[in-house]
């Protein structure tokens, strides 16, 4: 019995001839019969892929399962069409990749999907530094950001951003926390960078009030007017209170 097909024959009907038996007690008659090479199982599988948003997507691949005889993706009569619905700028999620479209004469393929996972962009938000006098309102505050994708700005935020300080027109003077926070996006990692709110000595003027005596007396009591109080303050709070002193004497 022989046949002409091999191991690398391809799909097809090959003849199985039958020949050579002989018997003294038999006439014998050899009818020759059919093999047919059937097409090997090849599962082609698309990779699962994962990128940032706003990145553009990463090249689509596949792995293959069933070839045989050396061959590989290559050998195909029709390689694999990989796609994906999920865009540069398409929302954080899952996104299925198809394969489809693969064939060869040789295979019988099968195609399996992967998915194409979107996941946040790192986006940092940093409040802006301030100064304001002792007593005075706090100024509106501001931020920077830096990681938005394309076109995005804060308006795109889908909560907004929020920047308190503890500093209130009674704080003293010193160094206090900008610390934002509050928003929050799909689509974006927040990062909160806090900024600083510096509250400066308020201008205080304080003036001698004009006075007079009369020639070899002793100098009357100074007193003296303030300008520029804050938040009800008066010279009671004063850490230390100004000395009025004179050049003048009894001898004047």
């Amino acid at each position: 019995l022989s046949a002409t097909a091999t191991p690398t024959s391809p799909v097809a009907v090959y003849a199985i001839q039958v020949f050579g038996a002989s018997d003294i007690n038999y006439a014998i008659t050899h009818a020759n019969s059919q093999m047919s090479v059937l097409k090997a199982p090849l599962t082609i599988t698309a990779e699962n892929k994962e990128k940032n948003f706003g990145e553009s997507n990463p090249p689509l691949t596949a792995t293959y399962s069933g070839f045989v005889n050396g061959d590989d993706s290559a050998s195909l009569d029709t390689p694999v069409t990989l796609a994906t619905t999920a865009v540069q700028d398409s929302p954080t999620g899952s996104y299925p990749i198809t394969a489809s479209g693969a064939a060869d004469n040789n295979y019988a393929i099968t195609h399996f999907n992967g998915s194409l996972t979107i996941d946040r962009s790192v986006l940092t938000i940093r409040a802006g530094n301030a100064t304001r006098l002792f007593g005075g309102a706090n100024p509106m505050f501001s931020a920077s950001y830096e990681g938005f994708i394309g076109g995005d700005d804060e308006n795109v935020l889908d909560t907004p951003l929020t920047l308190p300080t503890t500093a209130t027109s009674a704080s003293p003077v010193g160094q206090y926390a900008i610390t934002p926070g509050g928003a929050t996006d799909a689509n974006y990692t927040l990062v909160f960078v806090d900024g600083s709110l510096e509250v400066t000595p308020a201008p205080l003027t304080v003036v001698a009030r004009n006075t007079s005596r009369a020639y070899g007396s002793a100098n009357p009591p100074f007193a003296v007017n303030y300008e520029g109080f804050a938040n009800d303050d008066d010279a009671d709070d004063l850490d230390t209170r100004p000395n009025v002193t004179t050049t003048a004497n009894r001898t004047s």
